[in-house]
């Protein structure tokens, strides 16, 4: 049975759910990537995953919903590799360094 009221699915395939199970026992990555490969799995549109509503693998996972309802919305528009990854900055941080105005301590 699908879950109600959620616009962006997560259907893993089985090559998808491997990797993704690979990844979280190697440990030898990212937190964040760990995190976002358990709440993948966790997401995934499969009968046993039918009592994880959002609000649960928020819990279980040390997040909030949004985040959850975003990396939903990511893996649909972008793809599997896109949600793995941290969200691509549109623009940079203006320098707040003077590089002409230096402090020199005598």
């Amino acid at each position: 049975m699908l879950k109600p009221n959620i616009k962006y699915r997560v259907p893993l395939t089985e090559e998808e759910r491997e990797r993704l199970k690979k990844l979280i026992q190697k440990g030898h990555t990212a937190g964040y990537r760990i995190r976002h490969a358990q709440i993948l799995l966790g997401l995934d549109e499969i009968p046993a995953n039918e009592p994880w509503t959002d609000g649960k693998i928020a819990a279980a996972y040390g997040s909030n919903i949004r985040p959850i309802g975003n990396l939903r919305k990511r893996f649909v528009e972008e793809g599997f590799a896109a949600a793995l990854e941290r969200k691509k900055r549109l623009w940079t941080l203006p320098c707040k360094v003077d590089t002409v105005k230096r402090l020199v301590l005598s």
